[in-house]
């Protein structure tokens, strides 16, 4: 199946999220993101996923060989850790993920999400899911809507200009970013330091959380972030305070750290 390079201003993402249209802009709604209401027949919460069907290191499913089917379940039943393992090692097997990169510059786009899709958007009572990848190599979001009952990937479709949410993983990959730059790094340690009397800032010490930015004026520096994924950091000390984050960047397409006014 080739691929569909348009963009694309609307995608149906399935029960728990959605890309939503604004004023010509797409938008990605998810749990870290703005949410909105739903209609449809109600759907069981999602049972959380395992560590290995959330990885995108070594042991995640689209590097491996081959993962079991899943057992048959209705088409309103909780989506399990194996279904999402499973569509996702499909996802890999498609010629649409050839070529593409992930955060870290690795093959393959990187993992976003899944969901159960909506049972009511079509016409037979096969279970199908919802997967959102980011190529890191095109700038695009791809999403897969992958038919379990008939073990194939159904349909892709490639977006521009859209910024998900971004992921643990990636929001890792920001924070790191962050304290390894020139423009940065030193500052927030020192007022790390300064703030609770510690010296070593890790993941450990701070609870850290990121949302999309989605670009700046014309020569601010980060208006690349119309078209890379671009985001915000925002790093909490254990006793509640914030550090001072958000004067920076962190263009996660080029690696760098870039200061906004």
């Amino acid at each position: 199946m080739a691929l569909d390079r348009r963009p694309s201003r609307l995608l149906v993402l399935g029960i728990s999220g959605a890309l939503v249209a604004a004023g010509g802009t797409a938008y990605f709604v998810t749990e870290h993101a703005r949410s909105a209401d739903a209609a449809g027949p109600a759907v069981t919460e999602q049972a959380g996923p395992t560590v290995a069907a959330e990885s995108t290191d070594v042991d995640a499913p689209e590097k491996a060989a081959t993962v079991a089917v899943p057992a048959a379940r209705g088409a309103y039943d909780q989506l399990t850790a194996d279904e999402v393992a499973f569509a996702r090692n499909l996802v890999a097997q498609h010629p649409s993920y050839a070529g593409t990169e992930s955060v870290t510059d690795e093959a393959g786009a990187q993992y976003l999400s899944a969901d159960l899709a909506d049972p009511a958007m079509y016409d037979d009572l096969h279970r199908r899911l919802s997967l959102m990848y980011y190529d890191y190599g095109s700038e695009e979001l791809l999403h897969y809507v992958v038919d379990l009952s008939g073990q194939s990937v159904e349909t892709v479709t490639a977006a521009q200009d859209v910024q998900p949410a971004p992921t643990e993983f990636e929001t890792q990959t920001a924070f790191e970013l962050l304290l390894a730059s020139d423009v940065a790094g030193e500052a927030i340690l020192q007022e790390f330091t300064e703030t609770t009397g510690e010296t070593t800032l890790t993941e450990d010490t701070v609870d850290v959380t990121a949302h999309s930015f989605s670009g700046g004026a014309l020569g601010s520096g980060v208006d690349a972030c119309a078209t890379d994924r671009c985001v915000e950091v925002l790093v909490q000390t254990a006793d509640g305070p914030f550090l001072t984050t958000t004067p920076y960047v962190v263009n996660l397409s080029t690696q760098t750290v870039t200061p906004v006014d």
